[in-house]
């Protein structure tokens, strides 16, 4: 039987220590039960949100993950064996699955989504055509509303959602001004994106 190694949580690290609190296991690769997926994993993004997964704290918009299970993560990659009638073997899929060479996972549940494979580089399914693109697209354009002319202040204007945030707002006409944590950001802002004021 095949296996499939994958990462586990056994603490909460402490700062940057995550050495003690993650351990590599290995288990036998899965088969998919009726509305499950399996999907070998090609790439995995370790994003800022992942950071909150290992901590304690409830008071976020995602509950920290239980002690003892494979870490969680996003994920790019082909499925390879479907009991889900939206996805067939071969899929190019990115989804909410486990830091492992194999994740199995429930598509309702997992945000798994078919994604362009013609993308030139399928990372950016990670970044300015994945999630952080849209976060930045839709909040300005859906939420904010944004029009030309208008002043958008942008928290976290240097992390990964908020420097595209920074361009399509700029592309849209808009007066863009930035906060971020120091002045090497704030620099990166105001001298590479050419936004209006960072604070």
């Amino acid at each position: 039987m095949q296996e499939n190694r994958f990462w586990r949580l056994n603490s909460y690290p402490e700062g940057n220590d995550f050495a003690s609190a993650l351990s590599m296991e290995t288990t036998p690769v899965g088969e998919p039960k009726e509305g499950e997926v399996l999907i070998r994993n090609e790439l995995l993004s370790l994003d800022a949100g992942t950071r909150m997964w290992m901590t304690p704290r409830t008071d976020s918009y995602q509950p920290p993950l239980e002690l003892g299970v494979p870490m969680m993560g996003l994920g790019l990659g082909h499925v390879v064996s479907s009991r889900h009638k939206d996805f067939q073997e071969g899929d190019f899929v990115r989804c909410f699955g486990q830091w492992a060479d194999y994740s199995l996972v429930t598509p309702e549940l997992s945000d798994l989504r078919k994604m362009d494979e013609s993308v030139a580089d399928p990372r950016q399914h990670f970044g300015v055509v994945g999630m952080n693109g849209w976060t930045a697209l839709l909040g300005l354009q859906e939420v904010a509303k944004a029009q030309k002319g208008d002043v958008v202040l942008i928290s976290a204007a240097a992390g990964a959602t908020g420097i595209l945030a920074c361009q399509i707002a700029k592309i849209m006409g808009c007066r863009v001004y930035g906060l971020a944590g120091g002045a090497a950001k704030c620099k990166f802002l105001m001298e590479s994106l050419k936004i209006d004021g960072a604070i």
